[in-house]
C-alpha cells in the first residue's frame, strides 16, 4: 500500500509533465472507418387490451420495411431504441447482414410485474455488422425517472442504458453507450432526465480503459432546454482524460452549441441541419495517446417515413496508437481467500460485475463496486458483509441479518472461488445469472458450475495499485506520436507494448515513471522558449514541476488544451 501511495504522488506529477507534446515516435498505426445510426424504431404495439396505444406506429409490416431499410443502406451499427413488440420483425429481416445484442422483451403480459405496473424491458438494442465483434454487454436502470400514466410514462418500462465494446480492427475498440431518456417537459421529467446525464458522467469519468466512447440514441434532451454541458460535457472535460464532443454541433454549428434557455431549433422551421433533434450522436476521445476518433460526416434521412424519428448517420474514421495499459481484468490476480474479517473487492469472472449493496451487479469498474468483509473462518463457515449492514444471500443482498454462511470450493477460473451452500443436501453456488427470464440480472443459486459462479477477491491494494499503473502509463503514452532520438523510440514502445499484472505492478510502474522523467529531459534540453498558443480552449494549466495551476505565469507553462493536444508557453 506504502509502495502505491508513493507511486500515485510521484505519478501525479510526472503525468503533467508529459504534455509537454507535441514528440513523436514511429509506430505502428491503426485505423478503421465506419457508420454509427441511432434509430427509435417505434416499436410499440399499436394497442393493448383493445386501447389505442401507437396507431400511427409501423407495426410487424412496417417494422419489417425498417429490417430491410437497415440492410440496404449498410450501417456499421445502429443503436435501437423502442425496439418492444415487434423485434422478430426487424430481426428476420436484417439477421443476413447483422448481429443482435440481448432482447429484453416488449409490452406484454409475460413481462409485466404487477405489483408495480412496470415492463420489464428497456427497449434498446444494439445492431452491429458480421465480421465486428461485440463484447462486455451490460444494461443498467436509470436511477430516476418519472411519470407512470403521464408525462411520457417512462416508469411504465425500465429504462436505462447499455454499454457495448466494438472491435473494428486488431487495436481499434470503441465502448458504445446507447440510451433512451425520459420524455416530456414537466418540472419532473427536466429533473429525471439531468440526473440520468449526471449518472451517465459519473460512469464515464470512472472508466480507466483509455478506450474512445460513443453516447448515442434518443435522448430526448434539447440543448436549450436541458443543461447538458453544466451536467455532462463539460465535467468530463474538466476531468483531463476525455474531450467530448456533440457531432452535429461540431459538423453542423460551427463548435458553438446553442445557448440554454433560448428559443428551440425546430427542425419543422431551420431544417435538420440547422435545427435540433433528440437523437443525438456524441463522441469522446482520449486525451493521452491511443486511439481517436474524428467525425468524417452527419447526415439526416428526411425522406425515411417507417417511423416517428430520422435516422442519423455519422461515418468515424478511428486511428491512433495501438498502446494502452493493461485491462484491468487482465491485471487483476485473485487473493487468497483468508477470512477473519478480510477486506475485498467481490469481482464475478463470467459477467465481469463487482458486488455492489443493492439487488443486481451492475457495475463493470471497480470504483462503483464496495469492499466486503469476510466474517470468520473459510474452513468452518464464513459470511460476508459490508461496513453498511449489508450481507451476501445465497440469491441476493439482504440488509440487518439472513447472511448466508458460506463454504467455499476453488473455482474454474484461475485464481478464483466458488461461494457454496447446502440446500437440501444440494449444493448451491452464489451466481450471476445475466439472462433471467425477465431480461434482467440477478443474483441466483446455481445447480451447477460455471465462470457465473467464479469470483475473484481483489484487494484494496491492487485497487490502488493499478491506478497507479494506469496514471504511470498514461503519463507515457502522452508522449507517444513526435521526433526522439532512436533510443528513446525503441525504449517507449518496448515499455507501452509490455503486459502487467499485480504481481509486477511495483516495477512497471517504476520502468513507466522512468521513461517519462528521460524523455521530459531529453525535451527540456531542447525547449523553444518563443513557442506560443493559439487555438483551442485551455482546459487545464500546469507549471514546470507538474502542479496545477490558477493562471499562466512567468517561466513554462504546460496547457492542456479542449481538443485533446497539449501546448507550452513559455512566459518571460
Amino acid at each position: 500500500m506504502k509502495i502505491a501511495n508513493q507511486m500515485i504522488r510521484k505519478v501525479s506529477c510526472m503525468a503533467a509533465m508529459a504534455l509537454l507534446s507535441p514528440i513523436v515516435i514511429n509506430a505502428q498505426e491503426v485505423s478503421a472507418k465506419f457508420t454509427v445510426c441511432p434509430l427509435n424504431v417505434d416499436g410499440l404495439p399499436l394497442s393493448i387490451l383493445g386501447i389505442n396505444l401507437n396507431p400511427d406506429g409501423p407495426g410487424e409490416e412496417g417494422t419489417a420495411k425498417i429490417g430491410k431499410y437497415l440492410v440496404e443502406k449498410g450501417f456499421d451499427v445502429v443503436a435501437l431504441s423502442e425496439d418492444f413488440n415487434y423485434h422478430q420483425n426487424l430481426r428476420e429481416n436484417s439477421e443476413e447482414m447483422y448481429e443482435f445484442g440481448t432482447y429484453r422483451g416488449g409490452l406484454e403480459s409475460s413481462s409485466l410485474d404487477f405489483s408495480n405496473l412496470r415492463f420489464f424491458t428497456d427497449g434498446l438494442n444494439l445492431m452491429w455488422k458480421k465480421g465486428l465483434t461485440m463484447s462486455g454487454e451490460s444494461w443498467t436502470g436509470w436511477e430516476q425517472s418519472y411519470g407512470k400514466f403521464t408525462d411520457g410514462a417512462d416508469e411504465l418500462i425500465t429504462k436505462g442504458y447499455r454499454k457495448y465494446t466494438i472491435t473494428f480492427a486488431d487495436g481499434i475498440e470503441v465502448d458504445f453507450f446507447i440510451l433512451h431518456m425520459d420524455a416530456n417537459t414537466d418540472t419532473q421529467s427536466n429533473a429525471a432526465r439531468a440526473s440520468q446525464w449526471e449518472q451517465l458522467r459519473d460512469v464515464i469519468l470512472s472508466s480507466k480503459n483509455g478506450r474512445p466512447k460513443i453516447v448515442m440514441g434518443d435522448t430526448n434532451s434539447r440543448y436549450t432546454r436541458d443543461s447538458i454541458l453544466k451536467l455532462f460535457t463539460n465535467p468530463i472535460i474538466e476531468a483531463g482524460n476525455y474531450t467530448v464532443t456533440d457531432v452535429w454541433v461540431e459538423k453542423c454549428k460551427n463548435g458553438v452549441y446553442p445557448v440554454l434557455g433560448s428559443n428551440a431549433l425546430m427542425v419543422g422551421d431551420l431544417g435538420y441541419r440547422r435545427g435540433e433533434i433528440v437523437d443525438k450522436v456524441i463522441y469522446l476521445n482520449p486525451t493521452h495517446g491511443g486511439v481517436k476518433l474524428t467525425p468524417q460526416y452527419i447526415e439526416f434521412d428526411e425522406a425515411y417515413t417507417l417511423g416517428d424519428h430520422k435516422p442519423v448517420i455519422v461515418e468515424f474514421v478511428a486511428s491512433g496508437t495501438e498502446f494502452r495499459p493493461t485491462a484491468a481484468e487482465n491485471w487483476w490476480v485473485g487473493e487468497a481467500l483468508a477470512g477473519n474479517d478480510q477486506e475485498v473487492y467481490l469481482y464475478n469472472v463470467g459477467s465481469g460485475f463487482f458486488v455492489t449493496n443493492n439487488s443486481r451487479p451492475a457495475m463493470h469498474e471497480i470504483e462503483q463496486g464496495l469492499t466486503w468483509f469476510i466474517k470468520g473462518n473459510p474452513d468452518s463457515g464464513f459470511t460476508v458483509e459490508n461496513s453498511d449492514g449489508y450481507m451476501l444471500k445465497m440469491a441476493g443482498i439482504v440488509e440487518g441479518s439472513g447472511a448466508t454462511t458460506f463454504s467455499y470450493e476453488s473455482g474454474d477460473t484461475e485464481g478464483t472461488y466458488k461461494l457454496t451452500s447446502k440446500v437440501l443436501g444440494q449444493t448451491r453456488y452464489f451466481n450471476v445469472d445475466v439472462k433471467t427470464a425477465k431480461g434482467d440480472i440477478a443474483y441466483t443459486s446455481a445447480s451447477s458450475k460455471s465462470e457465473y459462479n467464479d469470483w475473484m477477491l481483489i484487494s484494496k491494494d491492487q485497487k490502488d495499485a493499478h491506478e497507479a499503473y494506469v496514471q504511470a502509463y498514461n503519463a507515457a503514452n502522452r508522449l507517444y506520436g513526435g521526433e526522439l532520438p532512436d533510443y528513446l523510440k525503441e525504449e517507449l514502445s518496448g515499455v507501452l507494448s509490455k503486459k502487467s499484472n499485480f504481481s509486477s505492478s511495483a516495477q512497471d510502474t517504476q520502468e513507466l515513471y522512468d521513461i517519462v522523467t528521460k524523455i521530459n529531459e531529453n525535451v527540456l534540453a531542447s525547449l523553444d522558449p518563443s513557442s506560443s498558443v493559439d487555438g483551442s480552449t485551455v482546459v487545464a494549466i500546469y507549471d514546470i514541476t507538474g502542479t496545477r495551476i490558477d493562471q499562466m505565469s512567468k517561466g513554462l507553462n504546460i496547457l492542456q488544451m479542449s481538443d485533446g493536444t497539449s501546448r507550452k508557453v513559455f512566459i518571460k
